[in-house]
Formats: C-alpha cells, structure tokens, sequence
C-alpha cells in the first residue's frame, strides 16, 4: 500500500510521535479513516520527526530494516520505554540530543567498545541523558571504553531509581560540559564520582542529590591524594543535598565553590561537616539547613557543626 500525495503532505508538520506495540494505526485525515502499516506510517513522520517515542517492538522495527531510507537524521529526542540488550540502535539516530531510557533491566546502558564512537562520531550531538527505573544499571560504561568522549559532551545528566552500583561514572571520566546533575533514589550509591572526575565539571550550575539512602559521600579521595589539594567547582551556583541518610560529608578533603550561591541540606544528619579541609564560598550569604534559612556567619563546616 502506497499513501497518496495528499497524505504525504499531512504529516509534514508533525514533530513528536509515540509508539508502543503497534501493527497498524488508524487515523482520520480530511474527515475519512486512513489505515496504515506502522512502517509506512514511520516512513511517512520520520523524515521530519524531532522527539520519538518507542516502544520495544517499533525500535526492532527499524533495526531490522523494515522501513528504507535515512529517515532519523532530524531527529533531536529519542526515548525508549523497555529493556533493550544492544546499542546498536544509535547507530541510526547519529544526531540525537536528547536520549530518555525508563523501565529497564540490563546492567550496562552502552557497550562502546564493540562501536566506532570517537568525538567526532556517533552520537557526538548527545547533550541530555535522562535515566528513570533501571535499578540493575551497573554501569554507564567502562573507562577504556568510547563512553568517555562520549560522556564529555553531555551538558545535563538525570538519574532517578537506578544504578546496583556503588558508584555512579568509573574513575577518569570526564563531564567538561556538564551543568545539570540530579541523582534521585539511586539507593546503593556509596559515592557519586572520584575527585579526578569532580575536577572535571568545571561547568556544572546545579547539582541535586536526594534519597539516596546508602551514599556517605559525594566526592570520593583517590589513593593518596593529599587533604591539602584543593577540589574547585568553578560555576556551580546551586547544591541541593536531600534526604542522604549516611552523608557523612561532601569530601574528604579541601572545596571551593567561587560561584555558590544556594545551598540546601535537609535531613542529612550524620553530616557533622562539610569537608574535612577547608571550604571556601566567596559568594553564600546563607544555607537552608532542614527548611530553616540561616545566615551564613563562618562557612559550610560550621554551619554543619552547629546546625
């Protein structure tokens, strides 16, 4: 079955989709029923499609070749709604921006090593991840492997009910363009990244942690770094810190903020300081401790110790 011309022309302007296991889709169009395969349907909305929703069976689909032509090179946000144990479906979507991933079961979102992923490659437009109920995740990639190009491009990273893992990144990993980070009810997280990655967000604005139960920190001292060496987060300007039951401190170690201007700690209460170094904030005039705003009259490991 061919679509006509007209049909054709009524799905030009059509930018977001969803589908979920569907063989057929039925629509009105110019006051009659139109009916459709879903692959001709896709042939017909991906050539201009910008944000796609997926199911399972439509992903396999296009894995499969079942529709022709280069028709997801638009396209800007791709979210997938299952468990899926291979990434070879970035391979058709080179320019994503965005990628969505909820409701899944395997233990490692990307196996770059079996793929040609360099800064200049696949997936290379990728700035936004959102992760939502993957509570097997292990691990966003090993450090050997193309995810490290690959996560230094990312400029906003949400994490919500994942990761078995102690740790969010493998050590020597890279966020040079990061400025979001939310890490929600990741519930075995030990610590968020080493101090070699914190050194590395040099453009993150806004961090937020919350319920994650098991975290006692969120920067993690490698070897035998000295306490003396300082950690700068140059432009984060809010951190939120939420409901981390075990948080005994950000640090082991010495932390300037330069940029801090807002800064929230509610129920973290084995958190007798901040760091066990010195903390430098130039620019926090006050801290909001358990939904109590308090001027800041000292700094942030005072203000914890007296809480």
């Amino acid at each position: 079955m061919q679509p006509s011309l007209e049909l054709e022309h009524g799905f030009e302007s059509v930018s977001y989709s969803s589908f979920f296991t569907l063989s057929k889709v039925e629509f009105g169009f110019n006051g009659r029923l139109e009916s459709l395969p879903l692959t001709l349907l896709l042939e017909l909305l991906t050539p201009n499609i910008e944000h796609l929703t997926l199911g399972e069976h439509e992903l396999n689909m296009i894995l499969r070749g079942e529709f022709q032509g280069n028709h997801l090179n638009e396209l800007k946000v791709l979210a997938l709604f299952f468990h899926i144990e291979s990434d070879v479906f970035l391979q058709r979507v080179p320019n994503i921006e965005k990628l969505e991933v909820c409701d899944g079961y395997f233990k490692e979102i990307f196996c770059f090593d079996s793929l040609n992923v360099d800064e200049d490659g696949l997936v290379s437009q990728l700035k936004v991840i959102c992760w939502d109920s993957l509570p097997e995740l292990v691990s966003i990639g090993s450090e050997n492997s193309g995810i490290v190009p690959f996560l230094r491009n990312l400029e906003t990273l949400q994490v919500i009910s994942c990761f078995s893992s102690i740790n969010l990144v493998p050590c020597k990993v890279s966020f040079s363009n990061l400025t979001y980070l939310e890490v929600n009810r990741c519930k075995s997280l030990l610590y968020l990244f080493t101090s070699s990655t914190a050194r590395s967000l040099g453009q993150l604005k806004t961090m937020k942690i919350k319920m994650c139960y098991s975290i006692e920190e969120i920067v993690s001292k490698e070897g035998d770094e000295s306490h003396e060496n300082e950690t700068i987060f140059q432009q984060l300007n809010c951190l939120k810190l939420e409901y981390l039951f075990k948080l005994r401190r950000f640090y082991k170690g010495s932390l300037s903020f330069p940029s801090l201007e807002e800064f929230t700690v509610t129920y973290c209460e084995r958190m007798e300081s901040f760091c066990t170094g010195t903390v430098k904030t130039d620019k926090l005039l006050q801290v909001n401790i358990n939904h109590r705003v308090i001027p800041l009259e000292t700094d942030l490991n005072s203000a914890m110790q007296n809480r």
